[in-house]
Formats: structure tokens, C-alpha cells, sequence
């Protein structure tokens, strides 16, 4: 941790300070992912003074109310992944790091990695009901709506300070696509420890990583922050029971840089990733083997802020933004009369946003804010080598916000927090079924409500419900490959989710937080992929029934500090079309998850022994079979050696060789994607 005496840093604990002048200082101790702790203390002449410091673990997060706050206070159901944890498991993906929270689990089309939460992971919508963002910036596409959480968000996650997961609709607070969750990567507010750290990773399935990110202060409210970072993949063989086996397919390779500059109230972002991928799956009937077959995304954001604190119980917070988002695609026709086609898009849009925080006093506080967007471009194209255009598509459309938040604290034990959101759009150019080409306007009101109790000191009951939405994407209303696989689906409508929520916690000894948590879903419209009747075509459909999830979590957990941390969690749900007794069940959902996380220390700080057990019911495929129940361990050592300014973490994942396999939609040919086998890695920080 580092130490600061009078503001100016002075060393690591522990440590002996020689040279300190006498008198009176402040002394302070920090460390990522932990709560800053300071002191006063007086200096006499030849005499020492000694400071015994026990950090405690941060459990601040902004996802759950766009404000700092506890998370056993924050209206919703929160779970944090800090980055030592991140570094004692080796996790790169935003996937990999959340493997083992309650109620995720990951899944693979081949194209696209996401993940399923409580009991929902619909084929061929690519993750587009998880909001995901950095630092509150929302990136997923406005094509598709896309939850990139592998290497198409982030080529490592080395530089990220901590993982935000908000369960529950959160389009109260930011619209839609918000419809099961956020998951809000936090990275540094401030000058880092190390000025530069770079770091270098291998794993036996292939993969190599390559990374750097460092910063400075100017002054006390000014700095620097930049990262930069990349990933390849080499090709493998892949293995299909209808098509057989391709070698020498697959490879990936991807790209980050993002950075931070702050001066003051006034904060500069920035972002760019880029990966390109081969498909081996031959998706979307394409020539098995076939290596032209590739996927490539870019997504891009500038973004500034302006946050004063105008009085001290007023605050203003704005940003003005940009985003881009781009894909090609190249896919050789199976048909052969098409050749290769190519499937562009392209995304530009603006916006800016303004709220106003109002704290009279301290148990009261409201915000109010609008947001709007223009989307200048939203560009789909497809054709032939030949020439031949199947797919031109431009749909700009703007988009508008307005929300009122309120906060009331009458008594310690006892506080609500409530919301109501309008949201609306118009979309230009949209040609339904039934009527010409005209601009079609979508909106929804969005409320929720928490009720927090604290009956008992470091208990806590909340109890929450809420609505949220997703309006239907513009790949999804508007998409046609020409009829050879799929077409559009212009008349649907958004689909809505209510639900409630019941979370109980409280505070063991030894620093153990058990909870408890029931939830009940309502969902009505769900959009899903499908057959088109009496055709072997894809189209997109609001299921005319109604939706329905219940289900129950527990959870034993320590944060990782002094080398220890516990994690076990076990989370059943049961999701239902028309009713929860009889109704048919949604595929690529299992009913049962279980997830055990173990760090301990072996001779800390220097060597740490991580193990993580993730345990998994069998999942309904599109043919209607279950596939087999899962166990999955991983083990890892990780540690750090100062004198050599050297972090590392060594494991194996998967280490029995469990076969996995994830069910997939009916744009690939087999019923099933092979998960991750046993794979090998080692990961080196070096800082100075």
C-alpha cells in the first residue's frame, strides 16, 4: 500500500520513514480496491512513532444509482469484482471475470461470447439486454445492441481498478437495453501507484497478450491516465459433428487504447478497441473451412464532463460525447453462385447530457436530468463479389431522455429510493409490413422502487421492483440477407420486463457477508429468434405469451484481504412461456448454478493459492436435448516479489478437461459450441 506523508508519497508498507521532520503530519495509507485510511500524528525529536494500519475493502459503486455509494446501501443487487481479484484468478475477459457471480453464466455462438443471467441467454441477439459500460459510458452498438464482453470490449483487463454487476431492469437510470442488468467497468479516477506498468501473458490454447498503462499528476486535482494493449489468437482446429473438422481456423486478434485527462471538476475520456476474428462455426450457411470467413468490429468513444459542485447542496453534472461502431463481415456463400459477400455497417452518433443533484439536507436528495442523442449515421450494407447488393439499410434516428430520482433517509434503519423514466425515439426510413416507409417513434416510461431496511447493525433487507424496457433493435427490424437465411422483421414491438426483488444480508464474524435473495420476472413481448412459417428462413418475433421467472440465490462471501477471500453462491430459477407450472421452457437456461472461489494465502504477498469451482445443470439445446450437467475447476498461484517490481499468476483452467458444450441458435448448423478445455496460462505484470 502506499504511504503518504503530508500529501507527498514516501514509500510502500511496510516500512520504517527516516527523516521525518518533527511535528505534527498527516500520514495516509492506500490501495486499490480498499478504503483510504489517514491519521494526524505528532513527530517528536528522537523518538518513533509507530502505526499498526488494517485497510478496509471498498465496497463503493456508481452502476446501481449513477452516484458513490455502499454497496449494501445501493437499491439494487450488487455484486463487485476489484481487480486484485481479477489478477489472483488471471482473468482477461469480462467474462472470465464474472464466472462464479450469482446467477451468470457464459455462453458462445463461435461469433460472439456473452453471458446468460438468471436463467436468460436468447439465441442470435448477442448478449442485447445487458447494458454494458465504461466508467457510466454506455458501449454496446446501436446495430444490434451488442454486449461485447470479450475480446471485442477489452484486449486485457489488467488496467481496470473494479467490475460493477447490477442485477435487475436498470432502465430507470439508463434506458433501454438495460433490461437484465449493468455491468459498469470502473477504471482510475487518479494518478496511478506505479507510474508505468506493462505486462506480458501465454496460455497453451494460443493465445498471447501484450500490455501497458501507467499515468501521473499534475497536481493534486489534475493527471493522467493512458492504457494500451493487445491480444492474438492463433488458429486451431475446430471440431462439427454434421461437417466435420477444419484445421488451421479461428484465429483472433484484437486491439485497445483508452486513457483519462483531468484537470479539476473537468474530466477527458477516451476509447478504441478493434477486433477481427475467423469463424469456424460456418454460421449462417457459409463454406465450412472456408478461411475468408471473418468478423470485424470496431467501437470507439470520445467523451467530456463537467461535474461542479455549484453549492453545497447543489451539483451539476453534464457530458457531451461521440461514439462510433463499425463491422464487416465476410462470409463465402455456400451457394456458390454468390461467392463471398460482404456485410458492412456503420454507426456515428452525438449526444449530451445534464443533470442536476439537489441535497437539501442529509437524509433528502433529488436528480434531475435529460439526455439526448442523434444517431447521424446507422448504415447497413451487403453484397456479392459479384456486385450484386441484397442489403442497404440507413436508418438515422434520434433518441431523448428525461428522469426524476429521489432519495429519502427519515431514520437510520430505514431508507427509499425511487425513479420514473421517459424515453423515446424516431426512427427514420422504417418500412413495416403493412404501410410505406415512414418515421416510426418509440417510447416507454420506466419506474422503479427500493425500500432498504437495517433492522440489526451490518443487516440489511431491501426490497425492490421496478420496470424496464428494449426497444427493438435496428438489426432486428431490419435485417435481410436477400432472403437466403433471413428476413426482416419491421412490426415488432419493444418488450417490457417487471420485476421484484427480495434481498436479505447481514455480517458474519470474520467478515463473512451471507445473503439471501428471491426474485420474481414478468415479461411480456420478448423478442426471439425463429423459424419463419412454412419457410427455412430466420425472422425476429414478440412472443405472443408472456414470460415468467422465479427463482432463489444464496451466497457466502469475503472479500479478498490480508490473502483471503471466499466466495460460495448457489442460485436455482425456473423460467416458464405462458405459466411457471406447465409451460415450455426456454433453451440455453439452467435451472441450477453453483460457484465456489477460494484465494488463501501460502506466503503472502508473495505467493497466493486461488481455486475456483463452477458447477452447472444441463441446458436445453434448439433440438430439445439437455446437455450433460458441468464441473469446472481451475487452480491459480499469484503473488507479488517487490524487490523485482514483479506481479504474476500461473494456473490451468478447467483442469479435469471437462467437456462443455454451449447450445447455440439456428444460424449454425450444429446444436452446440464447444466450450474452453484445459488451458494453461501465465500472466507478468512488471511496474516502475
Amino acid at each position: 500500500a502506499l504511504i503518504q506523508v503530508d500529501g507527498k508519497a514516501a514509500g510502500f508498507t511496510p516500512a520504517v520513514l527516516d527523516g521525518v521532520a518533527a511535528g505534527p503530519h498527516r500520514v495516509s495509507v492506500t490501495l486499490d480496491g480498499f478504503k483510504p485510511w489517514s491519521q494526524d500524528v505528532m513527530v517528536t525529536p528522537d523518538d518513533r512513532v509507530l502505526l499498526d494500519v488494517s485497510l478496509e475493502a471498498s465496497d463503493e459503486v456508481a452502476a446501481a444509482a449513477r452516484t458513490l455509494q455502499s454497496a449494501q446501501d445501493a437499491p439494487a443487487s450488487v455484486s463487485l469484482v476489484p481487480n486484485r481479484e481479477i489478477q489472483a484468478f488471471g482473468a482477461t475477459t469480462v467474462i472470465d471475470a464474472l464466472r462464479g457471480e450469482r446467477g451468470v453464466y457464459p455462453t458462445d455462438d463461435g461469433s460472439y461470447p456473452s453471458v446468460g443471467v438468471r436463467g436468460f441467454a436468447p439465441f442470435g441477439q448477442y448478449g442485447n439486454r445487458m447494458l454494458i459500460q465504461i466508467d457510466g459510458h454506455t458501449v454496446n452498438d446501436d446495430w444490434i445492441g451488442s454486449s461485447f464482453l470479450g475480446l471485442d470490449l477489452m484486449s486485457d483487463l489488467d488496467a481496470v481498478e473494479r467490475l460493477e454487476f447490477v442485477r435487475g431492469p436498470g432502465s430507470t437510470l439508463y434506458g433501454t437495453g438495460a433490461f437484465f442488468g449493468v455491468i459498469n467497468l470502473v477504471t482510475p479516477d487518479q494518478a496511478p501507484r506505479h507510474p508505468v506498468t506493462a505486462g506480458l501473458s501465454g496460455a497453451s490454447d494460443g493465445t498471447f497478450r501484450g500490455r501497458a498503462h501507467g499515468g501521473a499528476a499534475f497536481s493534486e486535482d489534475s493527471g493522467i491516465w493512458l492504457s494500451a494493449g493487445g491480444t492474438y489468437v492463433q488458429p486451431g482446429r475446430y471440431e462439427s459433428p454434421l461437417l466435420g473438422v477444419a484445421d488451421d481456423i479461428g484465429d483472433i486478434s484484437s486491439g485497445t487504447t483508452m486513457g483519462r485527462l483531468w484537470w479539476e471538476d473537468l474530466t477527458l475520456a477516451w476509447y478504441f478497441n478493434e477486433r477481427d476474428k475467423g469463424i469456424a462455426t460456418a454460421a449462417f450457411d457459409t463454406v465450412f473451412g472456408d478461411k475468408r470467413h471473418r468478423l470485424a468490429d470496431r467501437r470507439a468513444f470520445a467523451e467530456a464532463r463537467y461535474e461542479p459542485e455549484l453549492t453545497e447542496t447543489v451539483q451539476l453534472l453534464t457530458r457531451a460525447y461521440y461514439d462510433h461502431s463499425s463491422y464487416e463481415g465476410h462470409l463465402p456463400s455456400e451457394d456458390g453462385a454468390s461467392g463471398l459477400l460482404t456485410e458492412t455497417f456503420h454507426g456515428e452518433w452525438v449526444g449530451a447530457e445534464a443533470r442536476v443533484r439537489y441535497r437539501p439536507v442529509q437524509s433528502f436528495g433529488t436528480t434531475v436530468g435529460v439526455d439526448y442523442q442523434y444517431h447521424v449515421k446507422n448504415q447497413a450494407t451487403g453484397s456479392s463479389e459479384y456486385g450484386e447488393s441484397y442489403l442497404d439499410e440507413d436508418h438515422p434516428f434520434q433518441a431523448v431522455s428525461a428522469v426524476a430520482l429521489l432519495d429519502w433517509e427519515p431514520t437510520s434503519w430505514f431508507s427509499a429510493d425511487g425513479g420514473l423514466r421517459f424515453d423515446g425515439s424516431w426512427i427514420e426510413n422504417l418500412k413495416r409490413s403493412s404501410e410505406a416507409a415512414e418515421t416510426r417513434f418509440i417510447y416507454s416510461l420506466s419506474p422503479r422502487l427500493a425500500l432498504l431496511f437495517h433492522p440489526l447493525e451490518g443487516g440489511t433487507i431491501k426490497l425492490m421492483g421496478g420496470r424496464a424496457f428494449r426497444a427493438p433493435s435496428i438489426y432486428e427490424l431490419t435485417y435481410s440477407d436477400g432472403g437466403a437465411t433471413q428476413i426482416a422483421s419491421p412490426d415488432l414491438e419493444p418488450e417490457t420486463i417487471w420485476t421484484g426483488e427480495l434481498e436479505l444480508s447481514y455480517r458474519l464474524p470474520f467478515d463473512l457477508l451471507a445473503t439471501v435473495a428471491v426474485y420474481l420476472n414478468h415479461i411480456e413481448n420478448l423478442i426471439e429468434q425463429t423459424d419463419v412459417p412454412g419457410q427455412d428462413l430466420l425472422h425476429y418475433a414478440n412472443e405472443p405469451e408472456p414470460t415468467w421467472t422465479v427463482g432463489a440465490e444464496v451466497e457466502l462471501s469475503r472479500e479478498l484481504a490480508r490473502g483471503w477471500m471466499l466466495t460460495a453462491q448457489y442460485g436455482f430459477q425456473r423460467t416458464r412461456v405462458s405459466d411457471l407450472a406447465d409451460g415450455a421452457q426456454l433453451a440455453n437456461s439452467p435451472a441450477h448454478l453453483f460457484g465456489l472461489k477460494l484465494v488463501a494465502p501460502i506466503l503472502r504477498p508473495s505467493l497466493l493459492l486461488g481455486t475456483r469451482l463452477l458447477v452447472e445443470s444441463g441446458r436445453r439445446d434448439k433440438n430439445g436435448e439437455t446437455t450433460d450437467a458441468t464441473a469446472v475447476l481451475d487452480l491459480m498461484l499469484s503473488g507479488s516479489v517487490s524487490a523485482a517490481h514483479l506481479e504474476y499468476t500461473l494456473g490451468v483452467r478447467n483442469l479435469s478437461g471437462t467437456k462443455v458444450e454451449l447450445p447455440v441458435g439456428d444460424d449454425v448448423r450444429d446444436a452446440r459450441f464447444p466450450g474452453p478445455g484445459r488451458t494453461f496460462f501465465a500472466d507478468l505484470s512488471f511496474y516502475w
